[in-house]
């Protein structure tokens, strides 16, 4: 006779498991799932407190699309900015900043299709911003009031690949506005604004720099890539001490040559205007050897970023450089600047800037994210995940020592990973799976770990972004598709706990959210909410409710509130509209 088994479930942690799995009573997280979390969210602990409710904070400019990102300089200095259709406007705890009586606002060059394709990296109140469409942008804080957006300005290049071919380049002048004519047709109006590199190709007239022979004052030299010129002959012996500088002059030695620094091997220029296929104006950046002005060369490069080849859709930082990937014509490259010297991406020695092209892959399968880690750059493309570092222990990544390598096999979402604990985790490209890449030491490489194995047919509704809550819980927000119910991944590695739960909004759909440190140590967290009121369609930002201290009693909501509505108004504020009793500023 068979007797039935009831047995105990002491825990909640793993929150909502699929269907799949509800008969797995061996598998571990049905041992602590549920079959349905609705409106609750799992605790590490065991447990299970009810979700959140929000408070309405105001509206998206003209009830618009919009895209909320985070700018957090210290933990009392957290904003959040609002990107719609070329505006942008910025949160400050819970208020607009505002200009004039009226919510600032400041002109951006991006669409909604753009805003939706950002990507950005910020570096204390400068943000870079790159959505594969427009040129890489710099966003600068001045004052709360008062940011700034222009085209990014890098010096010293990225250039692409060196032309392969006999078609030649010959400039007019070696500094100032000069004429660049092709000999057969190379230039279009796509050039404009981007970078063009000539390079000499026959430096017979240019001996190289060698000790203790004599030279005159006009002689030319090269050194490490470098031009330079006598100026002074002094005791006509070049000594022992090649001349390194690369700027001015410098004497060699007592006594000695006097060497004036005239350029490197290749000059620089940006392209202002294009007359015809075989000529177009430019400003010199790096001075132009003068054996470029006399002769055509075949040795040149076009920019790497240009509306003619496209720009990076992906930017971060890693390794003390900035790093940009995958434009429409290099689809799987990327690029980083000098070391410690973001804008620098001048090409050349050991801390110089990067240019690395994946292996393998094609055409379609572009770079869609870079995410730094504790140890390697990751880098997500259509056909999977790629990992960069240094080969040397202990060492910056750079030209002589920076590797990549296959990490995994999954295509990927062109949202913007999270690293939790140095570990990237992102979206798939099919958009139902979230994975966690892992280094294990044991194995020398990187694992790829689904950790919505659990509760997968929660991405039947398509993953659309992710963002990262440390307090009071560690936990992933990760709105769906077309605004649906987002879902929550609360995660703690080293204590094994996993557990998801879709969360919903009284009636409302969760289209995007912003994650940024609160003025009492947990987090702040920032929706934009579609709603349908009185028959119309609006979009509110709103943020939300305290509830981790519901379940423990430790938490004076109204105290609360209180210091959160003074913290987000300014004194002026304050006086132009005074608050009840309940809210008194100090």
């Amino acid at each position: 006779m068979s007797q039935r088994s009831d047995p105990i479930q002491r825990a909640f942690s793993s929150g909502e498991v699929s269907p799949l799995l509800h008969g797995r009573d061996d598998f571990q997280r049905h041992q602590t799932g549920l079959a349905q979390c609705r409106g609750f969210i799992p605790l590490r602990g065991g447990g299970a407190t009810r979700q959140p409710g929000t408070r309405y904070l105001g509206r998206t400019r003209q009830d618009a699309k919009a895209r909320l990102i985070p700018f957090s300089f210290n933990d009392d200095d957290a904003l959040v900015l609002e990107f719609s259709e070329q505006r942008m406007r910025v949160w400050r705890y819970g208020a607009l900043v505002t200009s004039g009586g009226s919510p600032y606002e400041l002109t951006t060059p991006f669409t909604w299709a753009n805003v939706k394709a950002l990507h950005f990296a910020q570096s204390a109140d400068v943000i870079y911003l790159a959505d594969g469409a427009n040129p890489p942008q710099k966003l600068s804080r001045l004052a709360l009031d008062n940011w700034t957006i222009a085209e990014l300005q890098l010096a010293g290049g990225p250039v692409r690949a060196l032309h392969a071919g006999s078609k030649t380049v010959q400039a007019s002048a070696e500094f100032g506005t000069i004429t660049l004519t092709a000999s057969s047709s190379l230039f279009t109006s796509a050039q404009v604004g981007s970078l063009f590199s000539l390079t000499v190709e026959n430096w017979d007239a240019v001996p190289f720099w060698t000790g203790n022979v004599n030279v005159s004052t006009g002689d030319r030299v090269r050194y490490d890539g470098r031009v330079y010129e006598c100026t002074n002959a002094g005791g006509g012996n070049t000594g022992v001490n090649p001349p390194l500088h690369r700027q001015g002059r410098e004497l060699s030695a007592a006594d000695g040559v006097v060497w004036t620094y005239r350029s490197t091997d290749t000059g620089l220029v940006r392209i202002t205007a294009v007359a015809s296929g075989t000529s177009a104006t430019a400003e010199v950046l790096d001075r132009i050897p003068s054996e470029l002005t006399a002769a055509g060369t075949p040795l040149w490069r076009e920019g790497a970023f240009s509306a003619k080849h496209g720009y990076p859709a992906a930017v971060t930082f890693f390794d003390e450089r900035l790093w940009f990937g995958g434009t429409r014509a290099d689809p799987r490259a990327v690029w980083a600047s000098t070391l410690g010297a973001y804008e620098d991406f001048a090409a050349g020695e050991v801390d110089q800037a990067i240019s690395y092209t994946l292996a393998g892959g094609n055409g379609r399968d572009r770079i869609v994210w870079m995410q730094p880690s504790q140890r390697e750059l990751y880098v997500g493309t259509r056909g999977g995940v790629h990992t960069g570092r240094s080969t040397v222990t202990q060492e910056a990544i750079s030209t002589e020592n920076a590797t990549f390598s296959g990490a995994a096999g999954d295509g990927q979402h062109d949202a913007q990973p999270i690293a939790v604990d140095g570990r990237p985790i992102a979206i798939s490209r099919d958009r139902r799976r979230v994975f966690e890449f892992r280094y294990v030491i044991e194995r020398d490489a990187v694992e790829p770990l689904e950790l919505s194995l659990p509760a997968e047919h929660l991405g039947a509704d398509r993953f659309e972004r992710i963002a990262w809550q440390t307090s009071p819980l560690r936990m992933a927000w990760i709105p769906r598709d077309g605004g649906g119910d987002p879902v929550v991944m609360v995660y703690e590695q080293n204590e094994d706990v996993l557990g998801w739960a879709p969360l919903s909004f009284a009636g409302g759909a969760i289209e995007d959210i912003a994650v940024t440190p609160g003025l009492d140590g947990d987090d702040d967290l920032l929706l934009i909410v579609r709603r349908t009121i009185g028959g119309a369609t609006v979009r509110h930002v709103e943020q939300v409710s305290d509830w981790w201290g519901l379940l423990t009693g430790d938490i004076d909501i109204a105290e609360r509130l209180r210091r959160r509505w003074c913290a987000g108004r300014s004194a002026a504020d304050r006086r132009r509209r005074p608050a009840p009793a309940s809210r008194r500023c100090p």
